[in-house]
């Protein structure tokens, strides 16, 4: 379920694939159809609304206005002046000729009588109340020009108003009829669940179609990477038809990600909340006070030499054994020993260079070096761009030095999370677009360029022998 899934393996394997070869029901096909069909009515009136919206409030509007909520009114402004008729015999005169509302509206607002001449009215009638004004008695050719723009205004408003109500309907009417839309594509959707082994989703996803996830009887909750995933989520995704969950995961390693430090586990404010605190660190811990869950772990590896594997043996697996082949891998090119420490007294550049990344950490001379050893390694003939090295970073402030620098020698790969964190950032920066395109970045599948990342969103690629070496970097 969803789109992000980037392996081909999967692409047909996909809901929206499996969907297109699944027929709907003739139920299904007449509901959806009315709900086009609703859908369009309802999208065809809100565009007229919003397009009479733009234009402002016309005398059209308001003559329309009128005529369905102040019939008398509209009598008196329109259709009673066209058989209008002075007894003045010193100025007598009449209507000639056909006039549009528009032209008649224009006459009563510019203070004149329905043939154009300036209307004189009495001087007690010249200041009323808009109440008053309001009254279907009052005739409204018999008022001053002041008391037309009063009228005028409430009409105006009274137009508006309308509008609001007839969009706010129209809102209302999109909603139901797109969420009947959704109900009756869902039908098929839970038809392929249902003969589905394996339904894959993420936990966000799960929310999404929690309502169809429901529908589904799922006995089995499988649960990747549960240590990273929020205990609330984890949570929520325990459906009721559930009845066997496993959390497949590793507690001594990355957290959840939250947007507030001080809320993490890591502050001392955020200790008493466990924002970030898995369900699968919890039980493994006993916090509940009813014993730790039984927990099954991997004491084999097969990704590092030995040598860099003790880094971790030595300090949070002590049960950790090498896998034969470990043994077998060949040294680095160019390089006398496989793991090395830099030390060196160079210090951190200044807030001031950083700009709005003074919260993150950057090291000018720590990125030079990272450069320099990529140069050196991609010239030992042993490596290629594509699919050997790899560089890694704590901070997203030294990915966007190095991506720059990098960027001018190299093809660079930069994984989904990283690369939408760098453009949320490159929003608030003019120029952006260019410098990214100055600097030949792209986005692509993991394995066509060198690949940088942060320690965070870094996953070894078990397709490719990567050479990591975090301890160049702050």
């Amino acid at each position: 379920m969803g789109y992000q899934s980037k392996s081909e393996r999967l692409a047909e394997l996909t809901l929206a694939k499996v969907r297109t070869g699944t027929m709907p029901t003739r139920v299904e096909k007449m509901g959806i159809w009315q709900c086009n069909q609703a859908i369009e009515e309802v999208q065809g009136k809100m565009i007229s609304l919003l397009e009479g919206s733009s234009r402002g409030c016309s005398d059209t509007d308001i003559a329309n206005y009128l005529e369905s909520n102040s019939e008398q009114t509209h009598d008196f402004l329109f259709a009673g002046a066209k058989d209008m008729k002075n007894t003045d015999k010193d100025d007598g005169w009449k209507m000639t000729g056909k006039k549009t509302k528009s032209n008649i509206f224009k006459t009563w607002i510019q203070g004149k009588n329905p043939t154009g001449q300036t209307q004189v009215v009495q001087p007690q009638a010249t200041n009323r109340s808009l109440q008053e004004l309001l009254d279907s008695r009052v005739n409204p050719w018999e008022t001053s020009r002041r008391e037309r723009q009063t009228l005028r205004s409430h009409w105006e408003e009274r137009v508006a108003d309308t509008r609001r109500a007839e969009l706010q309907s129209c809102i209302d009417r999109y909603t139901a009829q797109s969420h009947s839309l959704r109900t009756h594509y869902k039908e098929s959707d839970k038809r392929c669940l249902e003969q589905a082994h394996v339904i894959g989703v993420t936990t966000t996803g799960l929310a999404t179609n929690s309502e169809l996830l429901r529908s589904v009887p799922a006995k089995v909750l499988v649960c990747e990477e549960a240590a990273e995933v929020l205990e609330a989520h984890l949570i929520t995704a325990m459906l009721p038809s559930v009845e066997h969950a496993i959390l497949i995961g590793d507690h001594l390693q990355l957290r959840a990600q939250i947007s507030r430090y001080e809320l993490s586990m890591e502050s001392e404010q955020g200790k008493k909340y466990g924002l970030d605190e898995s369900l699968f660190e919890r039980l493994e811990k006993d916090e509940f006070g009813g014993g730790k869950m039984p927990i099954a772990s991997l004491d084999v590896q097969r990704r590092m030499h030995p040598s860099i594997a003790s880094l971790v043996r030595e300090t949070l697996y002590p049960k950790l054994r090498d896998h034969s082949s470990v043994h077998t891998y060949p040294q680095v090119a160019g390089i006398r020993r496989r793991l090395f420490w830099l030390d060196h007294e160079n210090r951190e550049d200044s807030a001031s260079s950083d700009g709005h990344m003074q919260t993150s950490k950057t090291n000018e001379y720590e990125a030079e070096v990272v450069v320099s050893l990529v140069r050196h390694l991609s010239r030992q003939g042993a490596y290629h761009e594509k699919d050997d090295i790899a560089v890694i970073t704590p901070y997203l402030g030294q990915l966007r030095k190095l991506r720059k620098k990098l960027g001018s020698a190299f093809d660079l790969v930069i994984g989904d999370k990283d690369m939408e964190q760098i453009e949320l950032e490159d929003e608030e920066e003019e120029g952006s677009f260019l410098l990214q395109k100055q600097q030949q970045v792209r986005k692509g599948r993991l394995l066509d360029g060198i690949r940088i990342a942060t320690v965070d969103n870094f996953q070894v690629s078990p397709l490719s022998y990567s050479i990591l070496d975090d301890a160049l970097v702050p």
